[in-house]
């Protein structure tokens, strides 16, 4: 998050491959803040990659298009979301003799998306099950649905047991942000740039008992009443980002807070902190290879947003980070 645009003309492409598991968990977040979760199945391993495009359309105008994909262990199955940035960049000011050096607004959307998440593990629906109606007298044992003194299955015409779960489905966030970037050179190899942002979300996510076509299972969770989880939220942020350069090396520190106003009864988690950082070798004047990780002390709290609601709400308080490599190569002068 810098505030100078691309040279006019200019086109940079950014792939990165992002990782987490429990050997690369050097900092041992997800063991020491996600262990006692392991067995509701909630968060775990996390592999992605992203694709960013840049394109400079005059000195001071950039448009800038991300694509990321997260395939996160979520909730004993695995949740792939898919997230699309797209952004216009606008340099109002960039004058080396300043206080500050450079003023850039950003314009930008965001979706995140994903397709539906069943929740099967037996541990974690009964605890759903439990939030969605805390009166209920209703589990799920062996496949079979208990109700008080009473048992029974569900079989399919060939004699199969259907076991019940819930599916989570109509995954989508869509967001619409204004940012305001200031950045000042310290050196000619060392720049830092402050930078707030208001952010407006609008969420849908619906949970439905699944199979939801059988007669007998529907009447015995008729009374559940299943809410739909629509919502919308406003992000308000600030953050810094640092880059050094050394030699032939580039060293680029970002840190994020973000205040979440949501209605009174999401109030768990209103707050978010990230922290990210790089080190990477110029190869040459065009390719840039680097490595890297990023932290999140509120898990996945405003990155993916549809998480968040009155079941999960209380889970918030976990960290999370990843690890990643990639590179970066800049095509001059194409118009």
């Amino acid at each position: 998050k810098h505030a100078f645009t691309m040279p006019e003309g200019n086109f940079a492409i950014k792939s990165s491959y992002l990782k987490v598991n429990d050997t690369l968990d050097v900092f041992n977040i997800k063991e020491s803040e996600l262990g006692s979760l392991s067995r509701f199945g909630s968060i775990g391993d996390m592999d992605g990659y992203t694709l960013e495009l840049r394109y400079g359309l005059t000195d001071d105008d950039s448009i800038f298009f991300d694509y990321q994909r997260w395939n996160i262990d979520y909730a004993g199955s695995t949740l792939a979301n898919n997230k699309i940035e797209l952004f216009n960049r606008y340099n109002i000011v960039h004058d080396d003799y300043a206080i500050f050096n450079g003023l850039a607004i950003d314009v930008g959307f965001i979706n995140n998306f994903a397709q539906p998440l069943d929740v099967t593990n037996e541990t974690l629906l009964n605890s759903m099950i439990k939030k969605i109606k805390p009166s209920s007298n209703i589990s799920i044992k062996d496949g079979s649905i208990v109700s008080g003194d009473t048992t029974f299955s569900i079989y399919d015409g060939n004699n199969k047991k259907i076991s019940p779960y819930l599916s989570i489905q109509d995954l989508d966030s869509k967001s619409y942000y204004l940012r305001v970037l200031l950045a000042k050179t310290i050196s000619p190899r060392n720049v830092i740039d402050f930078y707030t942002a208001v952010k407006y979300t609008d969420i849908t996510t619906n949970i439905v008992l699944k199979p939801s076509n059988n007669s007998l299972l529907n009447q015995y969770i008729a009374n559940y009443d299943i809410p739909d989880l629509n919502r919308d939220e406003m992000v308000y942020s600030l953050g810094l980002n640092t880059a050094t350069q050394f030699s032939d090396y580039i060293f680029e520190f970002n840190y994020e807070y973000n205040r979440i106003v949501r209605d009174s009864h999401l109030n768990a988690a209103n707050t978010s902190n990230t922290i990210e950082a790089t080190f990477s070798r110029i190869v040459d004047k065009n390719l840039i290879l680097f490595v890297g990780g990023k932290i999140l002390f509120e898990q996945f709290n405003t990155d993916i947003p549809y998480l968040y609601n009155q079941y999960t709400q209380t889970q918030f308080d976990k960290k999370y980070g990843f690890a990643q490599i990639g590179l970066v190569y800049n095509f001059e002068g194409l118009k």
